[in-house]
């Protein structure tokens, strides 16, 4: 069978179109997977930056409770602590704000955003928060010790009358009782403190 001039150039031109179709699909893929593995590896890093944060404004606090100001904050190192330092700051790409709300004289709400520009005009971001609170402080409720992740019930009924804190223990103070009136604990982990040991003084 002859085919005609007209036909053969038709069957090239189909050819070339299925050809440059097919390769634009494997560069569309290939971009894509690029972007994708590049995403996943920027977004892992804001996350760290972002904890990194929140961190440091819990170390604001351990050094003192009053320097967790209300408003957005960056933060940095200076003479080996933590300290808010501007309104942003940032780390290689990545721009990060240290926001910190008051809720009471006890308790702060921390939020750590970390953003940057993923391509031109195109910007990202993620976004931790946490309750901070001041552990140190001297309320002492009903059978309650509180901190800032969490809180321990103590033993018996009787009411905390006072409070002092070395390091990563907290001694609580009860009145004269037929409980104990003296109770270490630990308060290393602030989301889940213990009881050390109790005395009883009578």
């Amino acid at each position: 069978m002859n085919n005609k001039p007209g036909q053969s150039l038709i069957e090239v031109l189909l050819a070339l179109s299925i050809l440059v179709l097919g390769l634009s699909t494997i560069v569309v893929l290939v971009i894509a997977g690029v972007n994708t593995q590049r995403n996943a590896q920027e977004t892992g890093k804001a996350l760290i930056i972002a904890q990194e944060g929140l961190e440091a404004a819990r170390s604001i606090r351990d050094f003192a409770f009053v320097g967790l100001t209300a408003g957005n904050h960056g933060v940095a190192i200076s003479g080996n602590r933590w300290v808010f330092s501007g309104a942003s700051d940032t780390s290689e790409d990545f721009t990060r704000t240290v926001s910190v709300r008051s809720i009471d004289a006890y308790k702060k709400y921390v939020t750590s955003t970390v953003s940057w520009e993923f391509r031109p005009g195109q910007t990202k971001s993620v976004v931790l928060s946490t309750l901070i609170a001041n552990w140190r402080d001297k309320r002492i409720g009903k059978k309650t010790l509180l901190v800032s992740d969490g809180a321990l019930d103590l033993p018996g009924n009787a009411d905390g009358i006072g409070l002092a804190v070395s390091g990563t223990k907290a001694y609580v103070g009860r009145a004269n009782t037929a409980e104990s009136e003296f109770i270490v604990v630990d308060v290393s982990n602030t989301a889940a403190p213990f009881t050390l040991a109790e005395l009883d003084m009578s």
